[in-house]
C-alpha cells in the first residue's frame, strides 16, 4: 500500500512539474510517430504534407486546461488551372477565421483558450472547398497542410489534464505488477517502475505529442502482458530470468567502458573526426541529381529546363546543413533560375546575409557570399530561401567551408555509437580486445564516411546511432536467451556468434537504410504488400492473367507460380506511414539474416567444433550473397533462403525423432512452410530430400521412409495450400514455351551453345560470391574435412544443389539464385576450413583469409548502400 501511495505522489509531482515547461507543441503533416493520430480526416502523407478532405481535424494533444494559446497551420490552396482558388475556414475552442488561399504556403492563425479537465486536447477544424484531381482519382481534396503549431501566450501555474496523471499512475503500476509476476523483488519492481514514469513525465515535458499519442497504447499493452504473466506464470518466470540475464550482461559491457585506453580512443576519435570534417571543404549540393535528399526540405519536383535537371523551391524549402562544420566563414553559391519575366529575387539567407540574383528563365545565374558558421552543439547553417516560390528553380549550390569544426552532436553521436559496439561485444561474452577493435572500426569507418561523402553521411549519423543501439540491445537479449537456455546438453549460439550476429545486423540494415540505397525490387515487392492489406490477395494467389507477380517477361511471359508469402507476411506493417513501412521491412530483413548467423554457428560446431562456429559467424556476415539479395530487392528470394536454412540443419538434428509422431508433424510443417516461402525455395530443398533420400534407401531404409512420408505430407500441404491452382497454367501455358526454347523478351531461342555458357559459369560464381573460389573451396572443404555422418551427408547433398543447378543452368539459363541456396553450407564449409588452417599454420593465416573474405563483403556492403547494384 505504501508503494501505491508512493507511486500516486510521484505522479503527480512529475506530472504538474512536467506542465510548467510550456514549449509549443508543433505537428508535422508527414511526421510517421504521431501524425497518424492527430491529424483526422486527411489523406495518407505524401512529399511532407496531407492532403484535407471536405472537414478534417487536427487534435493538438494535451497543453492543459485554461490556457490561452496561439494556433497557427502551415496550408496551402493549389487549384489545378483554370479553378478558383479555395476559402478556408479554420476554428478551435469557439473562434474561427476564414482566408483566402493561394498555391504557396501560408500561416493562417487564431487565439484561442483551451479547456477540459480529463483531456484538454485541442481539435482545430479544417472546412474547406474541395476538387477532384480526376484522371481516376475519385478523391476530394482541401488544402495542403504541412504543420501546425500551438504556442502558449500567458504564463501562470499550469493544471496537468487527468488523462496525464492516470497514465503515469497506470503505467508505473503496471510496470510493477508485470515485474513481480516475473519473480522480481519488490524494491527492484518499484525503482523499475518509478524510471519508467520518469522518462514518460520527460515525455509530456519536451516531447508532449509523442507522450500523449503512445502512452495509452503502451499502457493497453502492458496490461495484455500483465494479463498473459497472470494466465502463464511460467513463461512470465522465464522472460523476468532473461531479462536479468541481459542485464547482467549489461553491466559487464558498461564495465568495458572504464578503460584508460577507451578514453584514448575517445581522443582519437574526435581527432578523426575532425580531420573528416576538413577532408572535402568544398561540398556541392547539385539539387537534380536526388542525391542531397537528407539535407534539402521541402523542395518540389524535379525539372528538366535548362539544360540539367534541377528542383523547384516552393515557400518553406530549405537546405539543413546545420551540422557540416562551424567555426570558420562559408562562402555559399547558388545557382538559380525563374520562370516567367526576369527579376531579382532573394535566392538563399546566409546567416544574417543574402543571395540577391537577377534572375531569368532560360539560363542559369549565379550568386555568392560569405557568412560565418558558429561552432557549438550544431556547428553549421540552415539556408533559407526568402524569395521562394512555385517558380523558382534552384540547380545547385556550393558551400566552401575552409577549416570547419565538427558539429558537437556528431561527435557525440558517433563516439556514443562506437562505446556501444564495446558494450555489445563485451555484453556478449567476448575480450576487452576484441571489443576495443570494434570501437576503433566504427569510428574509422564513420570518419571515413564523412570524409568521402558527407552530405549522406552526417544527417545519417543520427540514424545510424539509433541502428547500433537496437542492435547492442538484441545482442544483450539474445544473451540473456542463450544464458538462461543452457542446461549444458545443448549446443547454442557462442559469444563470437552473437556478437557477429548483431555486427550484421547493423550491418545489413545500415546499408538498406542509408540514403542512397536503391533497392531493386524493394518498392515493387512492398507494393503488393500495400495492395494484400487493402484485401487483393486473390490477386496474387489466384493465377490471374497478367499478374505482376507470377509473369515472368524475362523468360518470354512464362508463367510461374510465385507464392506471395512475404508479401502476406509484411502486408499489417503497410498500415504504418510509407517509410517507416519500408524500414521495419529492411528490420525485418536484417533480422532473418542474423538469426541465419546463429543458426550457421550452431550447425557448425555441432560438425566441426567451436572455433569452426567462431569463423563460421563471421564468415557468414562477410558473404556477398546476403549484401547482394539485399541490394537487389529479391525478398521472396531472401524468405526462401531464410525457411529452407531453418528446414534442413532442423532434420539434420532431429532426424532420429521423427519416429515420435510430434516431431514428425513438426518437421512437416516446417517444410510446409519453407515450399509456400518460394518456388525456388520448394525446387531447391526439395530436390536435397529426393537425394537424402535415394541416398538412404540402403543404409537406413527406415529414416528413408520417414523422410519421405515426411517430404509427401509437407508436399501435399504446399500442393493443396497453393500450387494446386496453378499447375494446369504451368503446363498448358510455360512447359511448353520453356520446351520450345522460349527466351529473352518472348522470343524463340537459337540452339543451346553449351561451351558459351560452361564459360559463363565461373563468372556467375564470381559475381554472387566475389570470388569462384569462396563456394568451391566450401564444398570441399565439406567433402575432405568432416567426418562421414548424417550432418555431413545433409551438408553436401545442400551444398551439391549448387552444382546440380549449375548444370541444368547449361540448358535453362536459371537466373543465379540457386547460389543463394548454399549461403550456410558455404559458410560452415570455410569455417571448417579456417579452423583447420588456424590449428596447423597458427593464427595469422586463418585471421588474414576471414579478413579477406570480409573485405569482399564490405564491398558489396558498400556498393549496396551506394546503390551501385545494378
Amino acid at each position: 500500500m505504501k508503494a501505491l501511495v508512493r507511486l500516486i505522489a510521484v505522479s503527480l509531482l512529475l506530472a504538474t512539474a512536467a506542465y510548467q515547461i510550456q514549449r509549443p507543441i508543433v505537428l508535422h503533416a508527414a511526421d510517421g510517430l504521431v501524425s497518424h493520430a492527430t491529424f483526422r480526416g486527411f489523406f495518407p502523407a505524401e512529399d511532407g504534407l496531407r492532403w484535407s478532405s471536405d472537414g478534417s481535424t487536427i487534435v493538438l494533444p494535451g497543453p492543459g486546461a485554461g490556457a490561452t494559446v496561439r494556433v497557427e497551420v502551415l496550408l496551402s490552396g493549389w487549384r489545378p488551372p483554370g479553378q478558383d482558388a479555395p476559402r478556408m475556414t479554420l476554428s478551435a475552442g469557439g473562434h474561427t477565421v476564414t482566408q483566402t488561399l493561394g498555391p504557396s504556403a501560408a500561416v493562417v492563425f487564431l487565439e484561442t483558450a483551451t479547456a477540459g479537465f480529463w483531456n484538454s486536447d485541442l481539435e482545430v477544424g479544417l472546412q474547406s472547398d474541395a476538387f477532384e484531381p480526376g484522371a481516376g482519382d475519385a478523391r476530394r481534396l482541401g488544402v495542403r497542410v504541412e504543420e501546425a503549431r500551438l504556442i502558449p501566450m500567458g504564463r501562470g501555474i499550469r493544471v496537468p489534464p487527468l488523462s496525464s496523471i492516470a497514465a503515469l499512475i497506470l503505467l508505473g503500476w503496471l510496470v510493477a505488477f508485470v515485474a513481480m509476476t516475473g519473480g522480481v523483488s519488490p524494491r527492484t519492481a518499484d525503482r523499475a517502475a518509478m524510471l519508467c514514469i520518469v522518462v514518460l513525465a520527460a515525455l509530456f515535458a519536451f516531447a508532449r505529442p509523442i507522450a500523449a499519442v503512445w502512452a495509452w497504447p503502451l499502457i493497453g499493452a502492458l496490461g495484455v502482458i500483465g494479463l498473459l504473466a497472470r494466465v502463464m506464470p511460467r513463461v512470465a518466470v522465464w522472460v523476468a530470468a532473461v531479462t536479468r540475464s541481459s542485464g547482467q550482461a549489461l553491466r559487464v559491457g558498461l564495465s568495458r567502458v572504464k578503460d584508460v585506453q577507451v578514453a584514448a580512443m575517445v581522443f582519437a576519435g574526435v581527432v578523426l573526426i575532425t580531420l573528416a570534417y576538413r577532408a572535402q571543404s568544398r561540398i556541392e549540393i547539385d539539387l537534380g541529381s536526388g542525391h542531397e535528399v537528407a539535407v534539402a526540405q521541402g523542395f518540389g519536383s524535379f525539372e528538366g529546363k535548362g539544360g540539367g535537371r534541377s528542383r523547384r523551391a516552393p515557400r518553406g524549402a530549405q537546405l539543413d546543413l546545420s551540422d557540416f562544420g562551424g567555426g570558420t566563414s562559408w562562402k555559399v553559391t547558388s545557382s538559380a533560375a525563374i520562370d516567367g519575366p526576369p527579376r531579382d529575387v532573394d535566392v538563399l539567407r546566409v546567416g544574417d546575409r543574402e543571395i540577391v540574383s537577377a534572375l531569368q528563365e532560360t539560363q542559369w545565374t549565379e550568386g555568392s557570399t560569405s557568412a560565418p558558421a558558429p561552432f557549438g552543439w550544431t556547428s553549421g547553417l540552415i539556408l533559407t530561401m526568402p524569395g521562394a516560390s512555385d517558380a523558382l528553380r534552384l540547380d545547385e549550390v556550393t558551400v566552401e567551408r575552409d577549416g570547419a569544426l565538427p558539429s558537437i552532436r556528431i561527435v557525440a553521436a558517433i563516439l556514443i555509437a562506437a562505446l556501444l559496439a564495446l558494450v555489445a561485444f563485451g555484453g556478449a561474452g567476448l575480450s576487452a580486445v576484441a571489443g576495443r577493435w570494434a570501437c576503433a572500426l566504427l569510428l574509422i569507418g564513420s570518419s571515413t564516411a564523412i570524409a568521402l561523402n558527407p552530405l549522406a553521411a552526417i544527417p545519417f549519423t543520427f540514424q545510424f546511432l539509433c541502428i547500433v543501439g537496437t542492435g547492442t540491445a538484441l545482442a544483450l537479449l539474445v544473451r540473456g536467451i542463450v544464458s538462461v537456455s543452457d542446461n549444458g546438453s545443448r549446443v547454442l549460439p557462442g559469444d563470437a556468434a552473437i556478437a557477429a550476429a548483431a555486427s550484421g545486423w547493423v550491418a545489413w540494415l545500415s546499408a538498406t537504410a542509408f540514403p542512397y540505397y536503391r533497392g531493386g525490387h524493394f518498392v515493387f515487392h512492398s507494393s503488393i504488400a500495400e495492395e494484400i492489406w487493402k484485401g487483393r490477395f486473390l490477386i496474387y494467389y489466384l493465377p490471374f492473367p497478367g499478374s505482376m507477380l507470377s509473369e515472368q517477361a524475362q523468360w518470354g511471359k512464362i508463367v510461374m507460380p510465385h507464392p506471395a508469402l512475404w508479401q502476406l507476411l509484411m502486408s499489417p506493417l503497410s498500415i504504418l506511414p510509407r517509410p517507416w513501412f519500408y524500414l521495419a521491412e529492411k528490420v525485418v530483413l536484417a533480422t532473418l539474416f542474423a538469426s541465419l548467423v546463429l543458426v550457421a554457428s550452431v550447425v557448425a560446431e555441432r560438425v566441426s567444433g567451436k572455433r569452426a562456429a567462431t569463423f563460421t559467424a563471421i564468415l557468414f556476415v562477410g558473404l556477398v550473397p546476403g549484401f547482394q539479395m539485399l541490394g537487389l530487392g529479391h525478398l521472396m528470394t531472401i524468405l526462401g533462403v531464410w525457411t529452407s536454412s531453418l528446414a534442413l540443419p532442423w532434420l539434420m538434428f532431429r532426424v532420429d525423432d521423427l519416429t515420435r509422431f510430434r516431431t514428425w508433424l513438426a518437421t512437416s510443417a516446417i517444410f510446409t512452410f519453407c515450399f509456400l516461402s518460394y518456388t525456388a525455395a520448394l525446387l531447391f530443398t526439395g530436390a536435397v530430400m529426393v537425394f537424402l533420400i535415394l541416398a538412404s534407401l540402403r543404409a537406413n531404409f527406415p529414416r528413408a521412409r520417414l523422410l519421405f512420408t515426411m517430404l509427401c505430407m509437407a508436399s501435399a500441404c504446399a500442393f493443396f495450400l497453393y500450387y494446386v491452382h496453378w499447375t494446369l497454367p504451368f503446363l498448358m501455358q510455360s512447359v511448353p514455351k520453356i520446351i520450345g526454347g522460349a527466351g529473352m523478351g518472348g522470343k524463340a531461342a537459337e540452339a543451346t551453345p553449351i561451351l558459351s555458357r560452361l564459360l559463363l559459369e565461373p563468372g556467375k560464381l564470381s559475381y554472387s560470391y566475389g570470388s569462384m573460389l569462396i563456394p568451391l573451396a566450401g564444398a570441399l572443404s565439406l567433402f575432405v574435412l568432416l567426418p562421414r555422418s548424417w550432418p555431413r551427408l545433409v551438408l553436401t547433398t545442400w551444398i551439391g544443389i549448387l552444382f546440380f543447378v549449375s548444370g541444368v543452368d547449361l540448358f535453362f539459363n536459371f537466373l543465379l539464385k540457386h547460389h543463394y541456396y548454399v549461403m550456410l553450407p558455404v559458410a560452415v564449409g570455410w569455417g571448417a576450413l579456417t579452423a583447420r588452417i588456424e590449428e596447423r599454420w597458427g593464427k595469422a593465416p586463418s585471421i588474414a583469409l576471414t579478413v579477406l573474405i570480409l573485405g569482399v563483403g564490405f564491398k558489396t556492403a558498400m556498393e549496396v548502400a551506394l546503390g551501385l547494384i545494378p
